[in-house]
């Protein structure tokens, strides 16, 4: 994030959804941002959205959001609650769009029914966390609040001048194909609604910005141009910075889950705290979406007895839910490096049995 500057004075910046899990974390970073760009505009993703079994706020589904949305307010960063501003461009001025969009299951591809996708999907294990972490309180389902949703977004939209070109925010994609450029034909399930896909033809919609799905994406599609997760550079991480979070696990096994960009995973059992690196040319880096991870690293207990308990009191719910990296069959070998950078040193790694 210290990379993320402006390049011009009075740039915007569109946020696109999953800043952080914890509330506190998404609101902080967007605070810092807003002070450096002329405005900052945030729609919600999936990762804000979940309930995370680590997270002191363990406030639920529309609530949690608005809680999400008074923050921003208090920190002068706009959300879809807001009026929707306007982008005075070089020749024209357009109305800039952002969205709470969830998913309903019809990304489905050719399945009859949303039951039979998901069942599919269940019976070979392509299923994503939100099923355990985003609740949908106060309504029955994901999909009847995003069917509100979608009915509030069309008639705000239909209010906007018919002549005024709009910049559409959304964490998911808007069109089915889009999804569908993930690895398994079964995710794009919980990748957005086919009831926007109409939007380009009845709006004036001239660009579509979202996230999600991590890929970078920058093309046109007649005269809509379609932006998702911009390229960057991975960010390297040092023997010395690995090093210093097995220690601060070993410290504070639950107090570090969120500490800074270093989140933690857990085993399948929820009491081993672990994170992941990637291995690159020689080098570790810290993974995200482009840069997939391929070591994982957990430290060395003295007592691991009364680290499993540390941990095991924050499982206020089912352990399955503190499971963000289940191992499945079809998943491949990754190598382990557990221990070996308490030391300082970095040794060839195990390759996991």
């Amino acid at each position: 994030m210290s990379r993320l500057r402006p390049a011009h004075p009075g740039d915007w910046l569109l946020v696109a959804g999953d800043v952080a899990e914890e509330s506190r974390v998404v609101l902080d970073v967007l605070a810092e941002l807003r002070q450096r760009f002329a405005l900052v505009i945030w729609v919600p993703g999936n990762h804000e959205l979940w309930t995370h079994p680590l997270d002191r706020d363990d406030r639920r589904g529309l609530e949690r959001y608005e809680h999400l949305v008074q923050g921003c307010r208090h920190r002068d960063v706009l959300t879809p609650e807001e009026p929707y501003p306007t982008w005075q461009g070089t020749e024209q001025q357009f109305a800039v769009v952002p969205c709470l969009l969830l998913y309903d299951f019809t990304f489905r591809g050719g399945a009859a029914s949303a039951e039979d996708a998901l069942a599919l999907a269940r019976e070979v294990g392509h299923v994503f966390v939100d099923d355990y972490l985003l609740h949908r309180d106060p309504y029955p389902s994901v999909a009847d609040w995003i069917r509100e949703q979608v009915r509030l977004t069309e008639e705000r939209l239909s209010r906007l001048p018919a002549d005024r070109p709009i910049i559409l925010l959304n964490h998911y994609p808007v069109l089915q194909r889009h999804a569908r450029v993930m690895g398994s034909e079964h995710l794009p399930l919980w990748c957005g609604t086919e009831a926007t896909e109409p939007w380009l033809v009845r709006f004036p919609i001239k660009a579509v910005v979202y996230g999600h799905l991590h890929i970078p994406t920058s093309a046109r599609e007649g005269d809509v141009a379609f932006e998702s997760d911009p390229d960057h550079e991975p960010l390297i991480a040092s023997t010395a910075d690995i090093g210093a979070r097995i220690a601060g696990i070993k410290a504070r096994p639950t107090a570090s889950a969120f500490a800074g960009d270093w989140p933690l995973r857990f085993s399948l059992a929820g009491v081993q705290a672990k994170f992941a690196l990637a291995r690159i040319g020689g080098s570790w880096y810290r993974p995200d979406a482009h840069t997939p991870s391929t070591g994982e690293f957990a430290a060395r207990y003295s007592n691991l007895g009364k680290a499993v308990r540390q941990i095991q009191r924050y499982m206020t719910r089912n352990t399955d839910e503190a499971c963000l990296d289940t191992v499945r069959p079809e998943t491949p070998l990754t190598g382990r490096h557990d221990h070996r950078f308490e030391d300082g040193s970095d040794a060839g790694p195990e390759t996991e049995k």
